[in-house]
């Protein structure tokens, strides 16, 4: 007994003398590792206020404080977008130790949740908030801190009404995602005080009654114009604009008009459509040189117009085909005026031509008229204003890509031009080049045209569409092409449509809008920054591409994958390859954006795909889903597919071309274009042939190196930018063994294995370190042993002898194809490719064929043309803009 209570003095006595001398029990922590991580994570422990933020992998700690007994939580307050991290062991009690298996795993091959929309929705008075992300089937919701019930819930999406006028920002909270206790989502802003709205290709644009202007959609260019490049899904404002009265959005710039009349542009600007003297893209708004009386304004593709208080036009930018209207096809980077224009009201300008409404109701319209698009019952185009036939009494004019819509003041719509999807709404696709009346609309207020579409806002409040539906840009819930008038769902209320590339928006009466369709904010596309796999091919011979990509295999049968027109019969994209219906003896095969072309093994070409300009050669202009064969040629060796027109090598050493030639890209020495192939000039021993997007370039036996068509950016190489309608000699070029034309540059590979270029040069695709155009050829730095080359719109690549790929220039898409999104102005390898025995480079991906007949592929997969053969291809990152 004596030695117990011995024992509990001694103990009683050391526990007193530890907590007199400020010693305390043990205190332990709460850890464990991150990976994975891209971005900055926010852990909290037992929902304490407190967060850590973790910046990069590794080791964390979250406290010190926890005793024995104590329990812990912790959960994932912020991570980065793009990401989902989980939490393991996330929950537990400490027991004399540190606990140190609470690992955080990020992962970007799940996407966290991200406000995608917040328009009026189905219920009076109500928003509806479109969520997407991943795991979010069991989320729940908390909008502004008030629990939100779902109107629908996926795995992929959740949907729910806001309550009334949210107006200025928002905040959800999504809890029970996938392990993680909450996620914050960036808080977004409603537009419920629209006034104007304007849809361009890829973005659209919105003018609030404050006078300040707000953008969503691509951003790369800068067209969004909040002083960076990064595409947003939600609209975000333009910088240093409060007094905008109207907007318009064009290609891939903007434009607006202020209350004082001068009109500001942001965005692209190779051609001087921003308006201010130069051709320097900018982010920002700029003031348009010399206007401070307009009252409209109106961008196109690559060019802008103004009406001035005085009823005169000017207009500025791509002039190729005198869509500025003063008689010329030169182009101006400062406003010209419009020949013998005094009286109008509106402008609107489509990709290559323009058009306006005079006081007396007259349209009238100028610049390229392929398709009849000017309305005067031509095809030739026209660099100053022609009638359009047949109408007198119209309120509103819209010039599309290639077809314009006018609304008369019956609430009668009439349509004039191309008619390939039945964008005129007449029932038909046939081309129409004098003005038809769009089938059962007699109440219309506004009309829209888009590239292969249109819509009306009616008296009533309805939409309705018409045409092309690939992209779901009809809004009827289908993805099926319209030849009339369809409603749109769940619209009630519009006042205005507007109509971009491939989605529509419509001003509400609640000064709210709403869009739908692809791009713009709705659906952007996802890239591939390393390439990936191409799904069952293993007998490739040959590869080519643009938004589709095709393929020559050992049997002499062409597969195709990615855009539509993929020459299997049907308009489907297609993300794994389709065979072309009828080729089995193919020697070669180039595709491009719009269409396909193969040679085959008894000497004709075959072509399938868009036909606008005539670019199947075989005498029409109607668009083609399976192979059509080019008229007259019994003896091709090589073909090529550029952007709207094609060329071939005949075994004679003779080339001939067909499709457009408003530039003189046909090489016959004239601008008129043709639906047969021409003879081009004076050519009679060419070895090689490549179609740019407007010029065309050849090598001859001697290897020297001959061009035509565009020179805007000295893309011929012959120390000039005036375009030739015939071949011009590129300076300084004796043993050229290969050539590729892109958009506006152009590249051949020497004898010698050095690679050398010449043209526009913006993004560094000359490959010599800078970013200056250069009329004549300069040498690709650090390439020696090239064997090919392939030009895209705006990125260069090169096979070496080695089996290995070097691109450079601009990467936004990832298309050089070294696993980042940054620009190169000289040479970087694409990654994991040691095997190559061709390229292809086009618009903004690239593909090598492989040694084994694979084929690989990175950069853009809008229309799908990256495809992966198994699940592993699907851990290679693909970026989510």
């Amino acid at each position: 007994m004596k030695l117990f209570k011995y024992l509990e003095v001694s103990l009683a006595a050391a526990l007193s003398l530890f907590l007199l001398s400020g010693c305390k029990l043990p205190m332990y922590s709460v850890g464990g590792n991150v990976s994975g991580l891209v971005g900055t994570l926010s852990l909290s422990l037992n929902g304490s206020a407190k967060t850590l933020d973790i910046l990069q992998d590794g080791i964390y700690k979250l406290s010190t404080t926890l005793a024995t007994g104590a329990t812990y939580t912790v959960t994932v307050v912020t991570q980065p977008a793009g990401q989902l991290c989980v939490v393991a062991n996330g929950s537990g009690t400490i027991a004399n130790a540190s606990v140190t298996n609470v690992d955080i795993s990020c992962t970007v091959t799940a996407q966290a949740p991200v406000i995608t929309s917040v328009w009026p929705g189905s219920v009076v008075g109500g928003y509806e908030v479109k969520v997407s992300g991943s795991n979010l089937d069991s989320a729940s919701i908390a909008f502004n801190g008030s629990t939100m019930t779902p109107t629908l819930q996926t795995q992929n999406e959740i949907r729910f009404i806001a309550p009334e006028n949210p107006k200025g920002t928002y905040a959800l909270e999504l809890e029970n995602i996938a392990g993680n206790t909450s996620q914050q989502v960036p808080q977004g802003e409603v537009m419920t005080d629209v006034v104007s709205i304007a849809g361009g290709s890829n973005h659209s644009c919105a003018v609030q009654s404050t006078g300040e202007v707000q953008c969503w959609g691509y951003n790369s260019l800068g067209q969004l114009g909040n002083g960076g490049t990064a595409d947003s899904v939600t609209p975000v404002k333009v910088s240093g604009i409060s007094n905008a009265v109207s907007v318009s959005a064009g290609a891939s710039h903007s434009c607006a008009v202020l209350s004082t009349g001068v009109v500001e542009c942001w965005g692209f600007n190779p051609y001087g459509q921003l308006g201010n003297g130069s051709t320097i893209n900018s982010s920002t708004p700029i003031a348009v040189t010399g206007i401070t009386g307009a009252v409209a304004v109106n961008a196109g593709i690559n060019h802008s117009c103004a009406v001035l208080s005085s009823g005169a036009v000017q207009c500025w930018g791509n002039n190729t085909s005198g869509q500025l209207g003063d008689g010329s096809t030169v182009n101006s980077s400062t406003p010209i005026t419009v020949s013998d224009v005094s009286t109008a009201m509106t402008v609107s300008t489509g990709i290559s031509h323009s058009c306006v409404i005079l006081s007396t109701g007259l349209v009238q319209c100028w610049g390229d008229n392929a398709y009849g698009q000017l309305g005067n019952g031509s095809t030739i185009a026209s660099m100053t204003p022609v009638t359009v036939s047949g109408i007198s009494n119209a309120v509103t004019v819209n010039a599309g890509q290639y077809h314009s819509c006018a609304v008369l003041t019956t609430g009668m719509v009439q349509c004039w031009g191309n008619n390939v999807n039945g964008q005129l709404g007449d029932g038909s696709t046939i081309t129409r080049v004098t003005p038809v009346t769009v089938s059962g609309i007699s109440n219309a207020v506004t009309v829209g045209t888009g590239t292969y579409h249109s819509c009306a806002a009616l008296i009533t409040g309805l939409v309705q569409c018409w045409g092309s539906n690939s992209g779901e840009q009809l809004g009827n819930g289908s993805s099926i092409d319209s030849l009339t008038p369809s409603t749109v769902s769940e619209v009630s209320n519009a006042m205005a449509v507007v109509v971009g590339a491939n989605h529509s928006c419509a001003m509400l009466s609640t000064g709210s809008v709403q869009c739908w369709g692809s791009f713009g904010g709705i659906g952007i596309p996802t890239y591939s920054a390393l390439p990936v796999t191409v799904s069952g091919l293993g007998d490739a011979v040959t590869v080519s591409g643009g938004n589709r990509d095709c393929v020559l295999l050992s049997d002499g049968s062409v597969q195709c994958w990615g855009a539509v027109l993929l020459g299997d019969g049907s308009t489907s994209t297609s993300m794994t390859p389709v065979t072309v219906s009828g080729i089995a003896n193919a020697v070669t095969v180039s595709a491009n954006s719009l269409l396909s072309c193969a040679v085959l093994s008894n000497g004709e070409v075959q072509c399938w795909g868009y036909n606008h300009f005539g670019q199947l050669g075989n005498g029409s202009f109607l668009t083609s889903k399976t192979p059509s064969t080019v008229s007259g040629i019994s003896n091709a060796v090589a073909v090529s597919a550029g952007n709207s027109h094609n060329c071939a090598v005949l075994s004679t050493g003779g080339v001939q071309c067909w499709g457009n030639n408003s530039s003189g890209q046909l090489g016959n020495g004239n601008t008129t274009a043709s639906s047969m192939p021409v003879v081009v000039s004076g050519i009679s021993n060419a070895v090689a042939v490549s179609a740019g997007s407007n010029h065309t370039c050849v090598v001859l036996t001697a290897g020297t190196v001959q061009c035509w068509g565009s020179n805007s950016y000295g893309q011929l190489g012959n120390g000039g930018t005036i375009l030739s309608t015939t071949p011009v000699d590129v300076s300084g070029i004796a043993n050229a063994v290969a050539i590729s034309a892109g958009y506006d540059h152009t590249c051949v590979v020497m004898s010698t294995g050095t690679v050398q270029c010449w043209g526009y040069n913006s993004y560094g695709q000359l490959g010599n370190g800078s970013t200056i155009n250069s009329r004549t050829p300069v040498t690709v730095s650090g390439i020696s042993n090239a064997v090919a080359v392939g030009l895209g719109s705006y990125h260069s690549c090169a096979l070496l002898s080695t089996g290995k790929v070097q691109c450079w220039a601009y990467n936004y898409y990832g298309q050089l194809g070294n696993g980042s999104t940054i620009n190169s102005g000289t040479p970087v390898e694409v990654a994991g490719i040691s095997s190559a025995v061709a390229i292809s480079a086009s618009d903004s991906n690239s593909c090598a064929l492989l040694s084994n007949g694979g084929v690989q592929c990175w950069g853009n997969s809008n229309q799908n043309q990256l495809t992966v053969s198994s699940a592993n291809e699907l851990k290679i990152p693909v970026h989510y803009p």
